[in-house]
């Protein structure tokens, strides 16, 4: 999945692309966007079903059309049906109240229920960039087994927040975009950890462990 981007005007369309050899550039299959009658679409994070009844499921949106993330479902992972309901919407008193945007797929817990990431931002943070005053942070929410649509929880505060000199923009490593990070992408490590890779300060990339520690 990717972002294609027009210029005059700027519009980002979410778009899919397939090949069962991702190495080879001639392989891949472009399915064009996934949802050509809106205006804007970007970020998506599809979770694939696999031996379960039922559709498949996509997350997406930058809350550029709607104040949250949108979800669609699909049976061939070809093409979507939006759903009316959001997943999440933004918050006006917590760190995600500018705006929630997805992250990478959500990936399954030891109990089963699935651990999804996502970015977000807020006002309040001035920095050197002219009119830029906007902090970036990485939150989360539990997605139920049974029906992925259903939050379980949702993070009060920030799994983390720009605090390193590149993530903040800071002198010496003066970043492209102060105060942000964003996590992309992600793989299992051990039981409830994660590995990730996410971006800071629009410039550079940073690694981590999330572990996750579930209640019996």
């Amino acid at each position: 999945m990717y972002s294609a981007v027009a210029a005059n005007p700027i519009v980002s369309r979410l778009s899919l692309a397939i090949s069962k050899t991702p190495s080879d550039k001639t392989s891949w299959k472009r399915y064009g966007p996934l949802f050509p009658q809106e205006s804007w679409s970007k970020s998506g994070a599809m979770l694939i079903r696999d031996g379960f009844p039922g559709p498949h499921y996509l997350f997406y949106g930058d809350s550029t059309l709607y104040p949250g993330l949108q979800i669609a479902n699909s049976t061939d992972l070809l093409t979507w049906s939006i759903q009316p309901n959001l997943l999440i919407q933004k918050r006006s008193d917590h760190f995600d109240s500018l705006l929630v945007e997805a992250g990478p797929m959500p990936l399954p817990l030891s109990d089963g229920n699935y651990l999804f990431i996502y970015n977000s931002a807020r006002h309040g943070y001035p920095s050197k960039k002219p009119n830029w005053d906007i902090q970036y942070n990485v939150g989360w929410v539990i997605l139920d087994k049974n029906d992925p649509t259903k939050v379980i929880q949702r993070s009060e505060e920030p799994l983390f927040s720009p605090t390193l000199s590149w993530e903040t923009g800071d002198s010496p490593q003066l970043g492209l975009t102060p105060n942000v990070v964003f996590l992309e992408g992600w793989m299992p490590y051990k039981e409830n950890q994660f590995l990730v890779v996410y971006g800071a300060a629009d410039s550079v990339t940073g690694f981590g462990i999330i572990s996750v520690s579930i209640s019996k």
